[in-house]
This record gives C-alpha cells, structure tokens and sequence, in this order.
C-alpha cells in the first residue's frame, strides 16, 4: 500500500515537473519569437511604406493616362519620372535605360 502511494506520488511530481517545464519553454519560445520579430516588424513597416507609396504612383498614373486631356507618353513620363527621383539622391547615382545599356558594352 505504501508503495502505491509512492508511486502516486512520484507520478504526480513527474506531471508537475513536466507541466512546470512545458511552462519554462513555452516563455523561453515566447521571448525568443517577440525578440526575433523585432527587426522583422522594422522591416516589414519599410517594405509596407515603400508598397504603399508604390500603389499610389500606380494610381496617379493609371488616373492620368485615363482622365489627362491629352493623351501620355507613359514610357517617357516613367523614364523622367526614374532620372529625377536618383538626382535627389547624389549625384553619382544613374539609371540606364534597357537601349542605353548597350552603349556600356
């Protein structure tokens, strides 16, 4: 009889000490995630802004080549648009055009 109370009883510890161990490595696994998304959410918000404002150049040209008076020169328009944007940056920063790469050759 007392071995079975032992036995009760060891079991018992055992599942208390599993569950206090499942405890420790779920905060364990839980701290790990929160620390390892926080350079992921920075970028996530990075790659979320540029998107957005990329939706809305699409938007603004997809609503001037429908409602502009005349009709646009799209090709042309996106080449200036490119050209300008790099010469805020500095002014080694260039973009060659697909006919223009062949004069790098």
């Amino acid at each position: 009889m007392r071995t079975i109370r032992l036995l009760v009883k060891y079991s018992i510890q055992v599942q208390n000490m599993k569950k206090f161990l499942f405890l420790i490595l779920l905060v364990i696994g839980t701290g790990s995630a929160v620390v390892a998304q926080a350079p992921a959410t920075h970028k996530n918000k990075r790659y979320f802004d540029i998107n957005k404002n990329i939706d809305i150049f699409n938007s603004v040209i997809r609503e001037l080549d429908m409602f502009y008076v005349d009709s646009l020169k799209v090709d042309s328009l996106m080449q200036g648009t490119i050209v300008n944007m790099l010469s805020r940056l500095d002014p080694y920063t260039e973009y060659y055009s697909e006919e223009n790469m062949g004069d790098l050759r």
